[in-house]
């Protein structure tokens, strides 16, 4: 279901007697709509999730003309990410939830960098983090997860051309993410033939990697109300 705001429109997936609120962003290339995310979306109601979908002003223009953009600077990436969550959370369905950044790739780097500055954010999820550019190199871009003051859940295929495992391995330790890997998966997590798994079944464990992520968040959350 869509629903309009001052900061654009966002798809709504409702879920029965939610137990929080993903906010969730689309990676650099692809919006809101894209198969991964809907197909997400879709996984993380079955978890009790409410996930709200939204597109960064350069892909709203995009959505509307069908002209292909390059994203934003990430200073105004994160501006939107701020209201977002100010207008979004005023809603009156979700105004009660315990509220969680999440994004695709771009997205969830985006995530990472605005939790800090949100009151309203318990935790941030990437899925597919992009450690380094594609096909580029250069210095990872850990920085976001390195000053990280809340909760992080990575999510990624272990062989992400923008982070495999082996590259990953030999980055620094972050105490605040926890990394999780998906067999024989690439940047959108679609594994080969022959490793006996799908992309489904990829995207259907990050939902329940993401739903028990946010399950001990809140019941850290909890424990610390009521000492």
């Amino acid at each position: 279901m869509k629903q309009k705001f001052a900061c654009g429109e966002a798809i709504f997936n409702s879920a029965d007697s939610p137990i929080a609120l993903c906010l969730l962003a689309h990676g650099a290339g692809a919006g809101m709509q894209s198969e991964f995310l809907q197909t997400l979306a879709a996984e993380l109601q079955t978890h009790a999730i409410f996930v709200v979908r939204f597109e960064f002003p350069y892909m709203q223009k995009t959505t509307v003309d069908g002209k292909r953009r390059p994203p934003d600077r990430a200073d105004r990436l994160v501006a939107h990410w701020q209201t977002v969550v100010t207008e979004i959370t005023q809603h009156s369905e979700l105004q009660q939830l315990p509220c969680f950044l999440a994004g695709k790739s771009m997205g969830g780097r985006m995530a990472v960098m605005a939790v800090n500055l949100i009151d309203q954010a318990v935790a941030a999820i990437g899925l597919g983090y992009p450690f380094y550019g594609r096909g580029k190199n250069q210095q990872p871009r850990i920085e976001p997860l390195q000053g990280l003051e809340k909760p992080a859940l990575i999510i990624q295929g272990n062989r992400d051309p923008m982070g495999n495992a082996q590259q990953v391995a030999k980055l620094p330790c972050f105490s605040k993410v926890q990394l999780e890997w998906l067999d024989d998966g690439d940047h959108d997590f679609k594994p080969r033939k022959a490793s006996g798994f799908t992309q489904a079944q990829h995207i259907a464990t990050a939902a329940n990697l993401t739903s028990c992520f946010i399950r001990q968040q809140l019941e850290t959350e909890n424990k610390l109300r009521n000492t």
